[in-house]
């Protein structure tokens, strides 16, 4: 059966849930930049569009929003409102608070579509390198606090490395700077997500496309094509789809068949990812009201990749500490002084 390559693994030491990145320098894309201020959860919402087999332009996508009173060239959109352009062209998506990373993984695995909502500011210090910008959002969160998300994009892929889980990479599609699948480490991800309370949005359903940057076209994405292309009103142009003859849909049950094997070389099902992904939730949720803000758990999450890539236990428990020494015997505390306590009366006699 004819598989695609942009969807899976980018090289055999790495795992690539969604679609591999093209490294950490800009490379900003005119089909992917917003061009306008304040429209970057419409043109997020337009370029996944395209992926269901959709095209319209920004501009008319723009007209729409705000005959519905979903965008203003003030203030953009809405957190709330994202999505609901999705939802009337067909796609129907899930909103989500207090997300995780193994919340997006699972999206990626089920070939979802992923807009988040994060700090632009935070996100781009780290783009761009810039020492100063980055002191500058630090001193803000520490003396501020997070003063929420000012932008929206897409989650492109998250790669992990299955030999040592905490190096974990996260591939952005940015409409602010035209990116087209740039990678960021998982902590500079997370602290310009964090602001959003890691918001996240999420396709339902697998995306028949994909963008193939090297042809400039859509092509299949390996999951079912069939979807979205028949009683679509705005369909992609011919000379905007390469298709090969006889292709079928790699992943025929709306997932990833397998997300990779693990150390003796056993493949990992996808119904394993998901048990794990169930369990790991579950011990995040332990009465927390609110994951996103201060409570990613980076230790959990990497703990519960390395089972799921079969590291085995001894692998996962710390050395030993080296023999303590001896307690010397505790000084035995003095007599109290009656006479010194705590007032427990706040009115003054």
């Amino acid at each position: 059966m004819y598989k695609f390559s942009l969807f899976g693994k980018k090289d055999a030491a790495t795992e690539v849930f969604g679609e591999p990145g093209n490294g950490t320098e800009a490379n900003p894309r005119l089909e992917i930049y917003q061009g306008y201020d304040s429209t970057c959860a419409i043109r997020s919402q337009q370029i996944i569009l395209r992926d269901y087999g959709i095209d319209m332009s920004q501009e008319d996508l723009i007209a729409f929003a705000e005959q519905n009173g979903w965008y203003s060239e003030e203030t953009g959109t809405p957190m709330g409102y994202v999505g609901y352009i999705l939802e009337s062209a067909g796609v129907s998506v899930h909103q989500q608070l207090d997300s995780t990373i193994y919340d997006l993984i699972n999206e990626l695995a089920q070939g979802h579509r992923v807009i988040v909502g994060v700090d632009s500011g935070e996100l781009w210090a780290d783009r761009n390198g810039s020492i100063g910008d980055k002191l500058k959002e630090f001193w803000e969160d520490l003396w501020h606090g997070q003063e929420g998300a000012d932008h929206a994009l897409i989650v492109a892929g998250v790669e992990v490395n299955p030999k040592d889980p905490s190096d974990v990479t996260v591939i952005l599609t940015d409409p602010g700077t035209g990116d087209l699948r740039i990678e960021y480490s998982l902590d500079d991800f997370m602290d310009a997500w964090e602001d959003s309370h890691c918001f996240m949005v999420a396709t339902d359903t697998p995306a028949p496309y994909q963008y193939d940057e090297t042809r400039g076209v859509m092509i299949p994405s390996n999951f079912a094509y069939e979807q979205f292309t028949n009683d679509n009103s705005y369909p992609l142009s011919d000379n905007a789809l390469y298709i090969p003859e006889g292709y079928s849909a790699y992943y025929d049950e709306g997932h990833l068949n397998s997300v990779g094997h693990d150390d003796d070389g056993n493949e990992i099902s996808y119904d394993q990812f998901s048990s794990v992904h169930s369990k790991y939730r579950q011990v995040l949720r332990g009465g927390i009201s609110n994951i996103g803000q201060d409570h990613f758990d980076k230790k959990g999450f990497v703990d519960a990749l390395k089972g799921l890539f079969g590291h085995h236990p001894e692998d996962l428990e710390p050395e030993p500490n080296p023999e303590p020494e001896p307690n010397p015997e505790p000084e035995p505390n003095p007599e109290p002084d009656i006479d010194e306590g705590i007032d427990m009366d706040d009115d003054d006699e």
